[in-house]
């Protein structure tokens, strides 16, 4: 269900983004989540997560954008959508 509201929000959005500013993206993401899982029993935590994914895959880099926000990772190895491994602290 969380997959459906994600995709039907980028579908929705995804025409429309240079009218919208980053804000108004966010709030706009935020008013379909909410709505979209109204009838299902999600954690105020995993709703959130669900909006923050929706907006990095929109704004930002996607699956990758948790990686370039942290300042330990100093390396993002990307090998197909699937495969994608960095280095923290020295560790792969």
């Amino acid at each position: 269900m969380e997959r459906n509201i994600k995709n039907s929000i980028l579908s929705e959005l995804k025409d429309s983004l240079n009218i919208y500013s980053k804000e108004e993206i966010r709030e706009l993401i935020i008013d379909r989540v909410l709505s979209g899982t109204r009838n299902l029993k999600l954690e105020l935590k995993d709703k959130n997560k669900l909006i923050n994914e929706i907006y990095d895959d929109i704004c930002g880099y996607g699956l990758i954008e948790g990686f370039l926000k942290d300042p330990e990772v100093s390396e993002i190895m990307i090998n197909g959508g699937d495969n994608i491994f960095y280095e923290k602290s020295g560790y792969i």
